[in-house]
Formats: C-alpha cells, structure tokens, sequence
C-alpha cells in the first residue's frame, strides 16, 4: 500500500471514529489545530475545453506549469500528447495516488468521449481534491478542435 493511500485510509478511520469530513481538503496545512476550511474553498468539478488544455500543456512544456494529466479511457484507446498517466476511471485508490498528498494540485482528467472521465473527476472530487478540471468530449473534442492524438 502507497503512502497516499494510507493517509487517505488513515484519515477515512480517523474521521468515523472522529465524525469529520475525510479526504485531502480537511487536513491543516499548520500543526497548529486550527480550523482553517474558511481560508479554503471547497471542492467542486471544474470542465475545461481543449484549446484551454492545449494552453496549459503548451505553459508546462515552457516549465510554468505543473499539470498533472490523466488518461481515464477503459480500453486505452491513444492519448492525448503530454499525457501522465493512464488509470482506470474505475481506479479511484489509483487515482488518488497518482495525484498525492496536494489537495490543489492541477489535475487534468479526460477518455475518449466524457462520461468515464466524469466519473473520476467526480471520485477525486469527493475525497477532497481541489483541483481537479475534466474534459468533456474527452479525446474526441481535443481531435475536434484540430489537435493530434498519440497511440
């Protein structure tokens, strides 16, 4: 078992025996105990479009960014360009790994057409990430849009 996943299991039990929120978003980033969920919004699901994807890859590539892209498309069916990863969207310990401990890590998920990905946005949403944005249309809006797809 990851480290990840056994802070994430670590705070599930902490939080039925505690009755706390459980996941990334509710850990302090001090020791000092505080409450800080005021200085932090909650999580929800943010889409993004191709050309903004596109952007973004086009800003990691020049090392301004760090993004984190997620291939969810179950079978793997070609990627697009500057993908990560490639896990399941039914992999929610898997994709909980591959995006760490960092609640507001920049996480892009996408599939072939939208619903697989949806699916694990919405799981890591739930367990707290913040950051996490989805494709809708997956790689067939990015080839739409006139970008290119990897085997």
């Amino acid at each position: 078992m990851t480290a990840a996943i056994r802070s994430i299991a670590l705070i599930a039990t902490l939080s039925a025996c505690t009755g706390q929120p459980e996941g990334p978003a509710d850990i302090s980033p001090d020791d000092s105990g505080a409450d800080s969920s005021e200085d932090t919004a909650p999580p929800e699901l943010t889409e993004i479009d191709a050309d903004t994807l596109a952007a973004w890859l086009a800003e990691e590539a020049a090392e301004t960014r760090e993004l984190l892209l997620i291939n969810t498309h179950i079978p793997y069916a070609g990627e697009i360009p500057g993908t990560d990863e490639h896990i399941a969207y039914t992999n929610e310990s898997g994709l909980a790994e591959a995006v760490g401990d960092d609640a507001d890590r920049l996480t892009v998920v996408y599939c072939r057409t939208g619903p697989m990905s949806a699916n694990a946005a919405s799981d890591l949403v739930e367990l707290g990430y913040r950051a996490i944005h989805d494709l809708p249309g997956g790689m067939n809006a990015w080839e739409d849009a006139g970008y290119t797809l990897e085997d």
